[in-house]
Order: structure tokens, then sequence, then C-alpha cells
């Protein structure tokens, strides 16, 4: 189903008004209420994309509960289980927790043993009932067709399995750091982030700091799939390091740099996020190849040599494009969208992205700018997102890590009852005004005259925080956080106010009077306030909304700016 563009009038304080566009029919306009990410529809309207708020209040601990309240400690993956609950790997508390509908928190597997003295979690290594388990810094997930939840439990080198009755056990390895081949109990791993389960049961596993895809058959053997790395790195003199390296090719000669993430796009192809390499590869498992599917970074551009001397990973940097010269920075964790693209999380970029048609988009965050503000996916700012889930309803959830939150980017929502209220209205020229999810009440409606869109000042400004007045000479004045504007009716030019400064500001109709309310043009409000305006012209409404979420989740509604 694809996005409706709906911005025959769109208004913005970055963008100028769009006049004309194809008007699609009502039916195709209500989609706009499913909550439902479809990415080609990013592509035509990115404007109806944002990011809220899932769980976790921000700061670093261990809380469960309700959403707003719980706390996280640097989570780093999840993945959606069959009743459409997000299981999250709360890698510092060495916690595997469950995440309902509405946001809130239930620890579902490991213990705690107190704080280190660096204030961190203890973790450990126990099988058994999952309240009694232990953890050591669990990363990469994957459920099971039964329901088998599997966990590369990196700190502790090993892959252990949940049941649906709640026992944890061992799957593979001995608790050790270092590389084996094997029975299960003898094989040993060194760090593993990624897994992901094949049809008939095997486990494929990213083992980060072996350089590795391994896989684990049904009796639990291990096997390593791709070719070992012999680079050594001097990192800084006198300390040593084996390294990855890169190399496309047949499976058994490819080479990866810190795997870290592993989803597959079809039932022979796994996607592997090769972050050491800077690139998105996948593994062919029917013709026998891995290949680049994303990623071009290189030490030296002149001559592409991968790695410095003393460089343990290719550079991160940023480019978005053709996917062959795009550009990341760390990339981990991976999920294949309703409509079949790759959507990553670029954690240094502190950037959702998107791989579609052999093309690199970036779909939530400001590149290389870290923040933790909800609101217009391209104005919102992440930090260090490592884990990525696309929902039965096709949201795209994930770990924004340093945060210590569960974020959603998701399709703006119309309000419950929109399209009752319209139908309800005796006039035909009725026009409904929306602010964000607020439908704003309607003593005197928004007007359009001469292609332009009219709003009432007095119904916006109650609802965004406005202060309004108006002198005996006439002059309307308003003021929004800091700043003020003086307007006259019948005028074109506002006088703009900022500590002390005065400035003219021209608009392109003057404010008039209506059923004595003060009507000023949309493309003022948008512009000079910083609000996205969009009329939807076949459901004659008005929607201005916030860019930046401020205090979001209860009205749907931010603060003004100070």
């Amino acid at each position: 189903m694809a996005m409706v563009v709906l911005q025959p009038l769109t208004v913005s304080a970055s963008a100028p008004p769009v006049d004309k566009a194809s008007i699609p029919n009502e039916n195709a306009l209500l989609q706009m209420k499913s909550p439902a990410v479809h990415l080609e529809g990013w592509l035509e309207g990115s404007q109806w994309y944002e990011l809220v708020h899932r769980s976790g209040n921000g700061e670093s601990g261990w809380q469960d509960g309700e959403g707003a309240l719980s706390r996280f400690r640097y989570p780093t993956s999840l993945v959606v289980d069959s009743a459409g609950k997000l299981i999250v790997a709360d890698t510092d508390n060495n916690l595997i927790r469950e995440v309902d509908a509405v946001g809130n928190v239930n620890t579902i597997a490991g213990a705690q043993l107190g704080l280190n003295e660096q204030g961190n979690p203890v973790g450990g290594w126990l099988d058994g009932k999952s309240a009694n388990t232990l953890f050591q810094s669990p990363m990469g997930m994957a459920i099971g067709k039964d329901g088998t939840l599997y966990v590369a439990d990196s700190g502790n080198h090993v892959i252990r399995k949940r049941t649906i009755d709640g026992t944890v056990s061992t799957v593979a390895g001995d608790g050790l750091a270092g590389w084996q081949d094997g029975a299960a109990k003898q094989a040993r791993f060194h760090s593993p982030r990624g897994i992901a389960i094949g049809d008939d049961g095997t486990l494929y596993v990213a083992d980060s700091l072996n350089h590795v895809i391994r896989t684990i058959d049904r009796t639990g053997n291990v096997k390593t799939i791709t070719s070992r790395s012999s680079r050594v790195v001097e990192y800084i003199d006198g300390a040593l390091a084996a390294a990855g390296n890169y190399k496309d090719g047949t499976i058994a000669d490819a080479l990866f740099n810190e795997p870290s993430a592993l989803i597959w796009l079809n039932p022979d192809t796994l996607v592997v996020s090769d972050t050491g390499n800077q690139r998105i590869r996948t593994i062919n498992l029917k013709l026998n190849t891995v290949s680049t599917l994303a990623g071009s970074g290189a030490y030296d551009k002149s001559t592409q040599r991968l790695y410095g001397s003393h460089e343990l990973y290719v550079p991160g940097d940023y480019r978005d494009g053709a996917a062959n010269q795009a550009l990341f920075n760390s990339p981990n964790g991976l999920a294949i969208a309703v409509d079949g693209s790759i959507i990553v999380a670029d954690r240094w970029n502190h950037v959702l992205r998107m791989i579609k048609d052999d093309k690199v988009y970036t779909i939530a965050g400001q590149p290389e700018l870290s923040g933790a503000i909800d609101g217009f996916a391209e104005r919102a700012t992440l930090h260090e997102p490592t884990g990525v889930a696309a929902l039965k309803d096709g949201r795209i959830a994930f770990t924004d890590s340093f945060n210590n939150k569960i974020r959603v980017l998701q399709r703006y929502e119309l309000p419950i009852g929109m399209k009752t209220s319209h139908q309800s209205s005796s006039a035909a020229e009725h026009i409904s005004l929306v602010y964000n999810k607020q439908i704003l009440p309607d003593e005197v409606t928004p007007q359009l005259k001469h292609g332009s869109v009219w709003l009432p000042l007095r119904a916006l400004a109650d609802a965004v925080g406005m202060k309004t007045s108006m002198s005996k000479e006439g002059t309307v004045i308003l003021s929004y956080g800091s700043i003020q504007y003086e307007l006259k009716v019948g005028s074109r030019e506002a006088i703009r106010v900022d500590q002390g400064q005065r400035t003219i500001v021209g608009m392109h109709a003057a404010p008039y009077i209506e059923q004595d309310r003060v009507m000023l043009p949309i493309r003022f409000i948008a512009e000079q306030f910083g609000f996205q305006a969009d009329w939807l012209p076949t459901m004659r409404t008005v929607v201005i909304r916030d860019t930046l979420f401020v205090r979001y989740e209860v009205t749907g509604s931010s603060l003004p700016p100070q």
C-alpha cells in the first residue's frame, strides 16, 4: 500500500507552498490514519513520518513497569514475538526484557547480582528458570517457529536459548573467548553479537571478534562457514590485535570485520552488518556467494586501500545515494520492512538508514548529530541506535542505546474521530483545524479564499500556547516564547520583535476579520513559527504540527520554544 502525498497547499518553515497536486480519493486519504510505515511513501512525503517514544525514561538504570517510568541500561537489540511484544536485550543490565503494545516493561530472563566498583551491574552465566538465570552482555536475538528465544550472550561467549516455559539453557560454547568448531560444549566463540534462524532450524551466528559467520546445526555441532582473517594490527605502539578483513566471493573464501547483525532477506539470503568494514553484505546460500550490498568506505580514497597500517577498521563516514557509493559509520541492527526494504541502525551516524532499489536513504535522525528529541523523522535526533525491528503493523522500533530508550518510527495519525467530525458538518464549506493530534474548536473555522488557507488566530493560539492581545489602535500583538509580532488587519507587513530588535516581515496576503476573529494566512504561521502546515483537500482539514515533540505523549502537543 503506497503512501499518498497530501500536500497541494503544504507549507513549512523550510519549504515554499505547493500550489498544485493530484487529489486522491477519500478512501486513499484515510489510509493516513494507519500507523503503518510504507517506506515507498516515505520517499514521496517524509513529513508524514515521525519518531515517538515507547519506553525508557532516558536515565541509565533498571526499572520495570510503566513505559515512561521504566529504565534501561544501553539496550542493543530487539525482536518481535508472536504476540507482537518487543523482546529487548538490555545489554548493560545483563537482562532480557519485554515491552508490550503500550510500552510497559517486564523482565523475562536474568537476575541481578548487584553493582561492581564502577557502578555497573554484575553479570554471570547460569542456566535454569528465567528469574534465576544470569547473562553477561546479551546482544543479538532471534525467535524460532516454536517461540524459543535464542540469544547471543556476548560477554559469556556462548549462545543461549529460552523456551516458552521459561527455561534458559546453553546451546553452544564453553564460556571461554576463543575459536573452536565442533560439538556444542567444546565449541568456542569470541563475543558473538548476531543470530538468525534458518528454515531448517540451523542457527547462523555473527561471531564478531572472530570475524566470521558460523552455524550451529540441530545437534549442536558448530561450524565456521567463512574464512578466518590473518590480519594482525599494531593499533598502538607495542599493542597487537587480531583484526578482521574484507573479501567477497565464495562463502568459504569471504572475509568479514566484526560482523554484528544477521537477518533473512529471503529463505536463501542472509543480510550481514559488516560493522568493521562499514558495509552491508549478503550471503546467498543457494549460490554460495558473499557480496557487498551497500557501503564503500576506505582508509585511502585515492588507492581504495581499506585499512591504514594501524587501523583495525575501515573509517566510518556518512553519505546517502547509490548503494555502492554510500558511507556508514558502525552499522549495526537490521530489519526487513513490509515492502522488503532493509533498515539499518547506523550507530555512530545516529540515524536509521534504508536500502531500497540499490540506493541508501536516511529515514530518521540528523546525520552525525546526536540527541534525544522526538518529532518529524528528519528533524528528530537519536544517540547510537543499535537494534531495529519491523513491527507487525509496519512501524519500525529501535533501541536508542545511549539514550536508554525504545523508540518507534511511524506515520502520523489523524485524531480519533476526525472522519466523524467532518461528516457531521452540515455546511459544505466547513473546514476542520487539527493541531498535532487535537481537533480544535470550530467556533470559527479556517477559510479557503483566493487559493490560500486562512486560520482563526485565537483557536490556534490557545492550542499552541501563544499569547494574543489587541491594542486600541487595532494592532494585534502575538507572542510565542521570546518572539513577538505586531500585525494590523488589512496590512501585509508585520513587525517581528526579538530581543528588542524590530524587523519587518512581509506576508503574501493581509489579515482580515471573520466573525470578530482575526484570520491569518497559513503560510505566515508555518514560516514564522516553524510549524508544518498541510491542507488535506478531500477531508477539508488543515493540519498544523510541531516538527519537534517536547510534550507529545499526553496531548500530542509540544511546548513553545524558550
